[in-house]
This record gives C-alpha cells, sequence and structure tokens, in this order.
C-alpha cells in the first residue's frame, strides 16, 4: 500500500466509521455500495484530499465512479496531480 492509499484509508477509518466494521477495509471495498460513504461525508473527503494532498477536485470530479473504493480516489488525485 502506498502513502496516498494509507492516508485516504486512515480518513475513512476515522471518518466514516459509524455503525459499521471497518476491520476488513480494503482497497477495493466498494465504499458507496456498502453505505460507508455518503453525500456529506464525499464533500468532507473533498477538503481532505484538497489538503493533504494539494489537488483540487472540480465539481466535475464529483461522480460516483470517483469514489467507488480507495483505488477510484488515489486515481482521481492522480488525475488531479497531472
Amino acid at each position: 500500500m502506498n502513502d496516498d492509499e494509507t492516508a485516504i484509508m486512515g480518513w475513512i477509518k476515522d471518518n466514516c466509521s459509524q455503525n459499521t466494521s471497518l476491520a476488513d477495509l480494503a482497497l477495493d471495498t466498494l465504499l458507496l455500495e456498502q453505505g460507508l460513504l455518503d453525500s456529506i461525508q464525499i464533500v468532507q473527503m473533498v477538503n481532505f484530499l484538497e489538503t493533504q494532498f494539494a489537488v483540487k477536485v472540480d465539481v466535475d470530479d464529483l461522480v460516483p465512479e470517483n469514489f467507488q473504493d480507495i483505488k477510484s480516489i488515489v486515481a482521481l488525485i492522480a488525475n488531479r496531480r497531472s
């Protein structure tokens, strides 16, 4: 697991564990389908991503595919960095 993945996983564990066990959280865990991320948490995560990774997440980036799992979030960060 790289630093970006570790940071995102840590944020999810710290902020999205209401009523859900995150012991089995993996890079490919379906965050939206399993109810780990809701719309408010996505906004909070965008704030985290912009601060932590010094990227700008555009409104056009706020689609389910970009927040499907940790891998897709890391891909979003990589796209915004380039």
